[in-house]
């Protein structure tokens, strides 16, 4: 053990061992401050407790050593202590932009397309594909993912995101933020009994955040050319940004569903969908940790339902059984996510699609104990005693705003339930709400704008009128109904090239250099109609 002169020495070099420099030696006081160090400060008491709840001095030591190993084996190579502030990341950030930008100088061509002699066409493309794959496998070997190509995505916009500094800062802030929750999850701490479905750092990092936009929005203006200046804060208040229109949009569209599901007398049914036991970190009774668990994130957990549910989709679609409704993603105490989903369906393919949904769900550890009874649910809904937008409503309610509910599913006051939730969400980047089924919501959007009367053998009048009224069952009628593939809705949106009014030149996307295009309104076929009549400008605070 350590004596007078040295316990006197290591609480001063480090004052976060004091309250337990009496059980420390020598040898393991180093190493345990080593590692301490590197992890989120917050959870240092927790952190020391954890320690010493092993019985040996080498069990502790390889606890600790495991534990920083398991957690900086998500985030960049680079970030070697999660304490890291906004001009470290900065700092990381600009390195590796540079890093990228060197590899770019050092090719005979860029996408800059200067070059001391003419190169083909298709020469410069494979040295680009060429600069692309060796920036994309530095990437890698720094533990992050480059961006990949795809039908919008240039390989010359990939390479401008990885010599871009801000595109470098987004992933390392995202990666520094979900490794700090992984800490508090590998640490118990997330779980009914302490800081239910997300820590409070990260619960408080994200209301940090909130404000910090909130004060952004409403300091920031626009203007449009009748003069008239309105805040982003306001204009971001009558949209779904705001949580009442979100949940009130949410249900009206559930209900649509139902009142489709009705005139087709198909039934309804409410399924639950949770991972294996090795996806949680303690039990949901006792709150202990459990002997199970992988080491997964929410966010692997979430690949794993997604992977599940593709599965059932595609077994569907081969058998030719349709579905339509609303999935609901929340987190479970410990913060693992499960599924609920509210689906309709033919009472002909009730039968199958339970088979099918309990075989996938269960495919995997589905002979473990418990799993037959909590992986899957299945529940019938009776309308005799209740409909089914009233069945989800609660758990939509909970994933927004929580309004008409007094707790949370275990007895925690519901404001925490809705901060916890939405921090959760935004942490692991994990999508709480999808339309299963049924028409884009985008175009009902739109026609929500329209405040007059259209012509009657106008085909806008009709979907419009249904979106006036909030009747999501008109509206996926007058789209074509519930299985519409895109090319036949009868309404898509209509854009037009944005133009630069100081310029006069043709504004383009940022990395890829697409053809800047904004939104305007609606098309059918031929015909056009204008739901977005102002051009905004940005105005400085207090601007005449």
């Amino acid at each position: 053990m350590l004596n007078d002169a040295q316990k006197k020495h290591y609480s001063l070099l480090y004052p976060e061992l004091a309250p337990d420099i009496e059980k420390f030696d020598i040898g393991s006081v180093e190493y345990f401050a080593y590692y301490l160090y590197k992890l989120p400060q917050e959870f240092s008491s927790r952190l020391r407790k954890a320690y010493f709840k092993r019985p040996t001095i080498r069990e502790r030591n390889i606890f600790i050593r495991d534990l920083s190993d398991r957690i900086f084996s998500d985030v960049p190579t680079f970030v070697k202590n999660l304490n890291a502030d906004q001009s470290d990341i900065r700092l990381w950030a600009n390195q590796q932009s540079e890093n990228c930008l060197r590899m770019m100088r050092n090719t005979p061509y860029t996408y800059t397309g200067k070059s001391d002699k003419k190169i083909p066409y298709t020469e410069k493309q494979q040295n680009n594909e060429k600069l692309y794959t060796r920036m994309a496998s530095y990437t890698r070997s720094l533990n992050l993912e480059p961006p990949k190509p795809n039908s919008t995505v240039t390989v010359e916009g990939c390479i401008r995101r990885m010599t871009d500094a801000k595109w470098w800062t987004r992933r390392i802030k995202t990666k520094l933020k979900q490794a700090r929750e992984n800490t508090a999850i590998n640490l118990n701490i997330v779980s009914k009994n302490r800081d239910i479905y997300c820590s409070s750092l990260t619960a408080k990092a994200r209301q940090t955040e909130k404000a910090m936009e909130q004060e952004f929005l409403k300091n920031s203006f626009r203007e449009n050319e009748n003069g008239e200046r309105v805040s982003l804060f306001d204009l971001s208040q009558t949209t779904v940004a705001n949580p009442v229109n979100r949940r009130n949009e949410m249900m009206t569209r559930i209900r649509g569903f139902e009142n489709h599901a009705d005139k087709l007398n198909h039934e309804a049914l409410f399924l639950t969908l949770t991972c294996p036991s090795k996806y949680h970190n303690n039990y949901a009774r006792s709150g202990k940790a459990n002997p199970k668990w992988m080491g997964s994130t929410p966010k692997q957990a979430q690949s794993y339902l997604t992977n599940v549910w593709a599965r059932i989709r595609a077994k569907l679609k081969r058998d030719g059984y349709t579905i339509y409704g609303m999935r609901v993603v929340e987190p479970q105490h410990d913060g693992t996510p499960h599924w609920h989903l509210l689906v309709f369906l033919p009472p002909s393919q009730v039968e199958a699609f339970s088979r099918i949904f309990r075989h996938y769900a269960l495919l995997e550890d589905g002979d473990e104990s418990g799993a037959q009874e909590n992986r899957c649910d299945i529940t019938r809904i009776d309308k005799s005693r209740g409909s089914a937008s009233g069945y989800i409503a609660k758990y939509v309610a909970k994933n927004i705003d929580g309004v008409h509910l007094e707790t949370g599913t275990h007895g925690e006051p519901v404001n925490i339930t809705v901060m916890h939730v939405e921090a959760w969400a935004s942490c692991w980047s994990i999508r709480q709400f999808q339309q299963q089924g049924g028409p884009p919501v985008s175009p009902y959007r739109e026609l929500r704008r329209v405040r007059h009367e259209q012509p009657e053998d106008s085909p806008f009048e009709v979907p419009r009128q249904a979106a006036d009224k909030g009747d999501w069952c008109g509206y996926i009628e007058a789209m074509g109904g519930l299985f519409v593939k895109r090319k036949d809705l009868k309404l898509k949106l209509d854009y037009e090239i944005e133009i630069d009014e100081e310029t006069g030149e043709i504004k383009s996307t940022k990395y890829d250099c697409n053809i800047s295009r904004k939104l305007t309104g609606l098309k059918a076929g031929n015909e056009r109609l204008t739901t977005r009549f102002h051009t905004w400008r940005p105005v400085s605070l207090g601007a005449d």
